[in-house]
Order: structure tokens, then C-alpha cells, then sequence
């Protein structure tokens, strides 16, 4: 077997920092961008920040409809392994929660309502298990279209959920990109790259650095001058124009690196995926930023970068000791869930 090149393995490892990050700046988890005084410095770079990260979960699909454009078939147990995988860390840091005292158990069936909710609230995992489940029907579409109705299909869709969206009104595009539209417009992007590439006039790392002033820009209007919190989403929604060329432009990045086969990077990028499920756990998160690495005390902080730094990485290093302990304990089960033959395919 063909060994993959490390350089989008980089990318992936990459990107999940980047999306720890992200909640560490989130208003409703870390806490950091709903605390920090208005026109402070810590204020501008929460936002810089946050907007340099955003693109992160794009990339991830980006990734899938690169490297999946040509499957005519797709394994039914690896969307029953992803859900399996956010069940398991959604009951495990419920019961972690509650021993943190952040889950109240004091009326029962606003907890289990919370319980339930929190395990299977994964909206990536289930939008994502969406998108591949349909892989072999998109390929369908991607493989017998010629080169200029490709353009002509992106260009459609683009306008209508990115850059209408972005601009104008939410009417087309009432999930900020959260949603399978989105979503299926990414792997399109990700498949046409690997079809026929994409060259920018100018080096792709200043197109990153563009399209992150551009979303900074908008969210200090949006937010700021307009004062109107339901546009100032419209600045950090996954299907901003502006978050996807973001996207594309970091993907090319990373993927005109020449960076052989490097089996560390490799191994650590498979731990991607649980690391996302579980820092992303709406009960539990506030426990690793607040808790465990104490960010309220640096929201105003000149130390706050030191402690976003910090907890990024020792975040990312303690998931990624927990994943490995339960693919230890499971791993049996792990290869059972594998042996499960049952595909989805347009042969």
C-alpha cells in the first residue's frame, strides 16, 4: 500500500488546534470573547484570533471531498464507529461533569433532558456521517460533469450560500454553514482541487492573511458599528465567502508542502476526530478551560496569549492520552465495528 504523504496529516493536526483554540476564545465555553473590556488589546486579538481559526472545521471537508472523489462505495461501520465514538464521550463526560458540579442533577428530567441532548448533539458527527454516507451519489455527480459545468455548479451554489449569505440576508443559508449545504459545497471545493487544481495569483499564505483581516473587519462593523449581535455571526458562519477562501487558500498551503511520509504525524492525525468530540462537549468544555486551566483569570490579561497557548496544547495532548486509552480498552470492539461489510455503493 501507497504510504500517504504527511503534509495534509500535518494540516489535519493543524486544524484541530486551530478549533481548540476557537473554543477556548468562545463566548459560551472558554468565555474569553464574551469577557474581555471592549477596545482593549486583548479584545482586538480575541478576534484575530478567532477569525484566523474559523476555517478550521471548512478544511476538514475540504480534506474528504480531496482525497474521496473517485469512491463508488462507502463502509457503513465507519459512520456506526464516529457515532458509537460520540456516544461513548458524551456519557463518559456527563458522569465528569456531574462530579464537577457543572451538570445539576437536582431536577431529573432537566438533566437527563441535558444528558441526552449532550450525547447526541454532536452536529459535526452527524452532518458529517451525512455527507458521507451520500459520497457515492456526490461522485455520481462530480464524475460526469465536465470541467466548466463544474465551475459553473460551484459558482451557483457559491453565490447563493456564501457570498448572498455573507452580504445580503441569511435567507438562503439559516445554519451559518453548520448545515449539509455547506458541506457538499466544501467537498465539491475538495474534489475539484484534486480534479483539476487550483493556482491563486498570489501566494496562498496571503490570501489566508487577507480573508482573515476581511473577517475581523466584518465582525468589528458588523458587531461594533452596527451593534446587531445576529450579524456580527454572519463574520464567523462557516459559509462566509470570505471563511472559505480562507479555507481554500490554507488547504493549498499545506498541500504544496513537500513534506514525505513521516508515521508520527500520520499516527497523531488519526487521533483527530476524538480529540474534536471530545473538547467540543458542550457539558464537559467548560470544565477543561475554566476548571482545569483557569483562562477567566487571563481575559484581561497581557499573559492571555501564554494561557491560550497553553491550553491549547494541553488540551490537545490530554485528549489525545484519553483516545488512546479507550482505543486500548476497545479495541476489540473497534475491530468487530470494522468487520461490518455492509456498504453503500453506486456500482
Amino acid at each position: 500500500m501507497k504510504k500517504r504523504k504527511s503534509n495534509i496529516e500535518l494540516l489535519r493536526i493543524v486544524m484541530i488546534l486551530m478549533v481548540i483554540l476557537n473554543y477556548y476564545l468562545n463566548g459560551d465555553m472558554g468565555g474569553l470573547l464574551n469577557h474581555t473590556q471592549s477596545n482593549t488589546p486583548n479584545y482586538y486579538l480575541g478576534r484575530l484570533l478567532y477569525s484566523m481559526c474559523v476555517v478550521a472545521v471548512n478544511v476538514f471537508v475540504i480534506i474528504t471531498g480531496y482525497f474521496s472523489y473517485s469512491k463508488k462505495e462507502v463502509k457503513v461501520s465507519k459512520v456506526i464507529k464516529l457515532i458509537l465514538i460520540m456516544i461513548f464521550y458524551g456519557v463518559l463526560l456527563c458522569i465528569i461533569a456531574i462530579m464537577f458540579n457543572k451538570l445539576n442533577i437536582t431536577h431529573l428530567e432537566i438533566s437527563m433532558s441535558n444528558i441526552v441532548e449532550n450525547i447526541f448533539s454532536q452536529w459535526f458527527v452527524i452532518i458529517y456521517a451525512a455527507l458521507y454516507l451520500n459520497i457515492p451519489f456526490i461522485n455520481l455527480i462530480i464524475n460526469k460533469i465536465s470541467k466548466k459545468q463544474f465551475e459553473i455548479l460551484l459558482i451557483i451554489n457559491l453565490f447563493f450560500f456564501s457570498i448572498w449569505p455573507t452580504f445580503f440576508t441569511n435567507v438562503t443559508s439559516k445554519d451559518a454553514g453548520y448545515g449539509i449545504v455547506n458541506f457538499v459545497i466544501l467537498y465539491f471545493i475538495g474534489a475539484y482541487i484534486r480534479l483539476y487544481g487550483v493556482n491563486f495569483s498570489v501566494n496562498s499564505l496571503w490570501i489566508y492573511i487577507i480573508t482573515t483581516l476581511c473577517t475581523v473587519g466584518l465582525n468589528l462593523v458588523l458587531d461594533v458599528v452596527i451593534k446587531t449581535n445576529s450579524w456580527s455571526n454572519r463574520a464567523w458562519s462557516y459559509s462566509s465567502i470570505f471563511n472559505i477562501i480562507g479555507s481554500i487558500s490554507i488547504f493549498l498551503l499545506f498541500k504544496s508542502m513537500r513534506l514525505p511520509y513521516n508515521k508520527y504525524i500520520n499516527q497523531l492525525a488519526t487521533y483527530t476526530f476524538s480529540v474534536y468530540i471530545i473538547d467540543v462537549n458542550t457539558v464537559f468544555n467548560k470544565v477543561w478551560y475554566r476548571d482545569l486551566f483557569h483562562c477567566y483569570k487571563y481575559y484581561n490579561s497581557s499573559l492571555m496569549i501564554i494561557n491560550a497557548i497553553y491550553s491549547t496544547i494541553g488540551i490537545y495532548i490530554i485528549c489525545i492520552i484519553i483516545e488512546f486509552i479507550r482505543r486500548k480498552i476497545f479495541y476489540k470492539i473497534d475491530m468487530l465495528i470494522n468487520k461490518i461489510n455492509y456498504k453503500i455503493s453506486t456500482q
